[in-house]
């Protein structure tokens, strides 16, 4: 929880009123709690800001926290899953509840290295797509759900990707909307994914992925990092994002090819770069 971020406080409020969440420990002067399979950390910075939290974590939980997660041999503790709570900001102001992996395929603007992007989680973001969608239609909210592409940082070694409220101040703090992401992500659905659900690298199209998102929302498959067309069309390279975004998605067996892809020449290219891959090509 960023505590600049008035999303994420809002979300992170919700978590403990709605969840069983105890406080079992302080991080720079800050509550951590423990419940749902979850560790909840507050940060005074920004996200975007936040390159190399998980090893601060790591460490502060391997010096503080031995044995408070089960099965959890200490030293190094791994972070399975890096979870951002935080705002989305659009300026056309779209009602939205959006999931993203971190991560900078040219250069960093906003957070993060250049070109670098952290391992994604595919299976836990689609589990939290599809837990977003059931709750906001559960409370008869009409915000659209929907995946966004690899855009911003912070850059982190740890499976991660953020959750969010879009698009205006008014919105980030509406209890309701803290309320629903909370509750997607106390649905437990997010820690145990249908581990079946085929991994993609998802490339073309725009910012907000429609058509990988309703692939992902129908359980088609599970989408980790996502290369939009401005970013080809600006550096004239197809190679080099993709090859960034296959190997940080983990267990991708395939490359979806979004229908705004029509150059015959990139097609050729992205053939070909896919079969050298080892991969399948899914138009």
């Amino acid at each position: 929880m960023s505590r600049k971020d008035e999303a994420s406080v809002n979300i992170g409020n919700s978590l403990l009123e709605e969840g069983d969440f105890e406080e079992i420990s302080t991080f720079e002067g800050r509550p951590v709690y423990k419940g749902h399979g979850f560790l909840m950390y507050e940060m005074d910075d920004l996200h975007l800001h936040l390159d190399g939290v998980d090893s601060l974590i790591r460490r502060h939980f391997d010096m503080n926290l031995p044995g408070t997660i089960p099965d959890r041999p200490e030293g190094d503790t791994p972070l399975d899953l890096l979870v951002f709570l935080s705002k989305h900001s659009s300026g056309a102001g779209i009602e939205s509840l959006t999931v993203h992996p971190p991560g900078n395929l040219s250069e960093a603007e906003h957070g993060g290295r250049s070109r670098y992007l952290p391992p994604s989680a595919p299976l836990h973001m689609a589990a939290a797509l599809r837990s977003l969608y059931r709750e906001k239609k559960a409370e008869g909210i009409r915000d659209r759900v929907s995946m966004e592409v690899t855009h911003h940082g912070p850059a982190v070694d740890s499976p991660s990707f953020f959750i969010e409220i879009g698009s205006s101040p008014g919105r980030w703090s509406d209890p309701l909307l803290g309320r629903v992401v909370a509750r997607s992500l106390l649905s437990g659905e997010i820690l145990a994914p249908d581990p079946s659900t085929p991994i993609a690298v998802g490339i073309g199209g725009g910012h907000y992925a429609p058509r990988f998102s309703d692939r992902a929302l129908r359980g088609k498959f599970a989408f980790g990092h996502m290369v939009p067309d401005h970013v080809m069309e600006a550096s004239g390279d197809i190679r080099g994002p993709l090859d960034l975004s296959v190997g940080a998605t983990p267990g991708v067996t395939c490359v979806f090819a979004h229908r705004s892809l029509k150059n015959a020449d990139l097609l050729r290219d992205l053939d070909e770069i896919v079969s050298s891959l080892g991969l399948e090509l899914v138009p």
